[in-house]
């Protein structure tokens, strides 16, 4: 439920800055692919960011909270 109201605030917030801010026009082929270009750099890196959680979170449905996998990232989680 939270997730779903997050991601329509956040629909919300990205529609009033694309369409509402600034002059963006869909008929122009530079603005739409500035915008693609945008969303498609923000979606690569973070599922480079998140996929460090998908061998946690496996290993810790499964009730294993000790492992390789979640010891790795414990220890990227650490800050020097």
């Amino acid at each position: 439920m939270v997730n779903v109201l997050w991601g329509f605030l956040n629909l919300v917030i990205g529609y009033l800055l694309i369409c509402r801010v600034g002059s963006f026009d869909l008929r122009k082929n530079q603005h739409v692919l500035a915008l693609g270009a945008g969303v498609l750099t923000m979606a690569l890196t973070l599922a480079h960011t998140f996929d460090d959680f998908t061998g946690v979170v496996k290993f810790m449905s499964l009730g294993n909270w000790s492992g390789p996998e979640v010891s790795r990232v414990r220890a990227s989680w650490q800050f020097a």
